[in-house]
Parts: C-alpha cells; structure tokens; sequence
C-alpha cells in the first residue's frame, strides 16, 4: 500500500514472509500489493496487502505482462 505506515509495511514484509516460507512444499504461491485481485462477478477489485493463491490463477486475456529484467 502506497503511502502505508512504517508499522503497516513491518507487518505486511513479515506476513509475506513467514507465510512464503511455510509454503515451500505446497502448490500454492503469494503475492504482495503489485498483484491485482479482480472479482469479476461482483464488478470489484483489490490490491491486497498479502494475497496467497492454492488454486489455478485466471488472467485476463488482454493483460500486459512484460519481459522481466532478470528472466533468463
């Protein structure tokens, strides 16, 4: 979250990590704030602070999604 509180960004950086590092033998994957969460049913989304995905991931057909600086 842009412009988020020193104590809101210590919980968020902590939340991310101890849950990331409980799903090394697991199939699911996290997400920090960059990722947007779209509900498409109910015409909502979200960039939530911490997302953690266990199922298959559905992009929009349209989406942008550039080449990674450090991809190899």
């Amino acid at each position: 979250m842009a412009g988020g509180s020193w104590n809101h960004s210590v919980i968020c950086v902590n939340l991310n990590w101890r849950l990331s590092e409980s799903l090394s033998d697991t199939d699911c994957i996290m997400f920090d704030s960059n990722m947007k969460l779209d509900i498409a049913d109910a015409q909502l989304f979200f960039y939530p602070d911490c997302m953690l995905v266990c199922d298959d991931i559905q992009f929009f057909e349209n989406r942008y999604d550039p080449k990674s600086a450090f991809a190899h």
